[in-house]
């Protein structure tokens, strides 16, 4: 029996700032989030639900929080897995979804740097677009918003949804929750709550190897079938690795000539996008502009 359910969910999107609202919304005294972000019990494996350990494993995570007025689940699987909208309607089709999308052309490059930072070996990202890599495609796809909001606008209410934008975060954080706690019907956040903080900052690993490694399933799973007392120590071994092998920066940007052919090929999905969420979305072409160089 599914007795513990979340009350809202955020489904994504990918490098859109789920991690840092995740984290300030956890502070507010009514909010609970399990401490494992992604827990992606909302997707269909062989054999039923439940893309991790099973409903077993997703209670424990919320049982912490059953008395809490708003208890949350944030995955970004949810948003572009099709197998999602339709298992959230069946289990909790009075949820409350919040999604945050970003630029597709800024999150699309971002996630490549964040799958490189996990160790994973993919083309340059100019040349890999304009070959037609399937890596690079598979990253693209992902950000083809129009069709994922339409698998949940055909399930949920519009009144169930409340869609931001990241840009909206990037230009008044306060506003920004506001909004958000006005959705849950929630207080406003408590004084204390820092919204200046940093989630999941930039960076590139110092080695691939060691980065790949810590990425590897087999390798992982030794940590989690650890009995618990030795499980805890092991997860502060993984934990100081990682740390080790960061190496916090910003990535190179973006050359012109590839955001001029990644703003092409998301052109008729913004479109469908503003047409779908009723806003202008114009903006998300733009193009930096140039640094004039010093005579």
């Amino acid at each position: 029996m599914l007795d513990i359910l979340p009350t809202f969910i955020i489904p994504g999107a990918e490098k859109s700032g789920t991690s840092y609202v995740a984290h300030i919304l956890s502070q507010h005294p009514d909010v609970y989030i399990p401490y494992i972000k992604e827990p992606e019990f909302f997707r269909a494996v062989r054999g039923g639900i439940g893309h991790n350990k099973g409903y077993s494993y997703y209670r424990r995570l919320l049982a912490p929080g059953r008395d809490a007025k708003e208890l949350g689940d944030a995955s970004t699987a949810y948003l572009w897995d099709p197998s999602s909208p339709q298992l959230i309607a069946q289990y909790v089709p009075d949820v409350k979804l919040i999604v945050i999308l970003r630029n597709p052309v800024d999150k699309t490059y971002s996630h490549y740097w964040e799958q490189i930072k996990a160790g994973c070996k993919l083309p340059d990202f100019g040349g890999g677009l304009a070959s037609g890599d399937e890596q690079i495609g598979h990253l693209v796809e992902r950000s083809q918003y129009d069709v994922q909001l339409k698998r949940y606008s055909s399930l949920f209410g519009r009144e169930q949804m409340l869609i931001l934008l990241y840009d909206d975060l990037e230009n008044n954080r306060a506003s920004f929750f506001g909004r958000i706690c006005a959705f849950l019907d929630l207080s406003p956040l408590p004084d204390h709550v820092d919204l200046r903080v940093r989630v999941n900052p930039s960076g590139i690993p110092r080695l691939q190897t060691v980065a790949r490694l810590l990425s590897n399933q087999k390798f992982l799973n030794l940590f989690r079938a650890a009995p618990a007392p030795l499980a805890s120590k092991m997860r502060r071994v993984l934990y100081s690795m990682r740390k080790l092998n960061f190496r916090r920066g910003t990535y190179p940007p973006m050359d012109q000539e590839t955001r001029r052919r990644l703003i092409d090929v998301f052109r008729p999905s913004v479109a469908g996008l503003a047409e779908l969420i009723h806003s202008d979305l114009t903006h998300w072409f733009a193009m930096p502009e140039m640094k004039q160089e010093e005579s």
